[in-house]
C-alpha cells in the first residue's frame, strides 16, 4: 500500500539517458544498486547509490538524500567528484563535486518506481581546464530486491 510505503532497503534499478550530445549512450541502460535507510522523522532517507562500473564506467559511489510527500518520491544523487567522459568514452575524474542528479517519479505502486531525472546545464574546472556540463535528462526505474 503506498500510503504507509517504506522506501529504506535496496533496490536495483536501470537509469537511461536522453542526450543528443551523446549518441552512443542514447537509450542504452545503465545498472544501479540504492541502499536507503530513513532519518529520524521518516519521511527523510539517505543512503548510497552504485552505478554498475562495466556500464557505466563509474567506480565512484554517489550519495542518495531523498523524500517522499503525497506519493511523490524525489531524491538527488552526489558524487563527490565530477565525472566527464572524453571523446573515447573514458571517464574523466574533477576534484570538484559533480553537479546533483535530480530523480523525481509519481509513485503508483510499492514495488517498482519510475520517472525522469535531469541535471542542469553547469560548468566544472577538471584537470586545470573549465569544461561545460550540458543539461542531461533521462528516465530511470528502480524495484526493491
Amino acid at each position: 500500500m503506498i500510503d504507509n510505503f517504506d522506501f529504506t532497503g535496496i533496490w536495483r534499478g536501470e537509469y537511461v539517458y536522453e542526450d543528443k550530445f551523446q549518441p552512443t549512450i542514447v537509450k542504452t541502460g545503465v545498472p544501479f544498486i540504492l541502499r536507503i535507510k530513513a532519518t529520524a522523522d521518516k519521511t527523510i532517507f539517505s543512503g548510497i547509490c552504485q552505478d554498475d562500473p562495466a556500464a557505466s564506467k563509474i567506480h565512484l559511489p554517489a550519495d542518495v538524500y531523498a523524500t517522499i510527500k503525497d506519493y511523490e518520491i524525489f531524491f538527488v544523487k552526489k558524487y563527490a567528484k565530477t565525472l566527464i567522459s572524453d571523446a573515447a568514452g573514458n571517464v574523466i575524474m574533477g576534484e570538484e563535486p559533480h553537479p546533483d542528479i535530480i530523480y523525481k517519479a509519481k509513485m503508483k505502486d510499492v514495488d517498482k518506481i519510475a520517472g525522469t531525472w535531469q541535471m542542469e546545464r553547469t560548468f566544472r574546472k577538471v584537470n586545470e581546464q573549465i569544461i561545460e556540463i550540458p543539461k542531461t535528462t533521462g528516465h530511470w526505474w528502480i524495484e526493491r530486491l
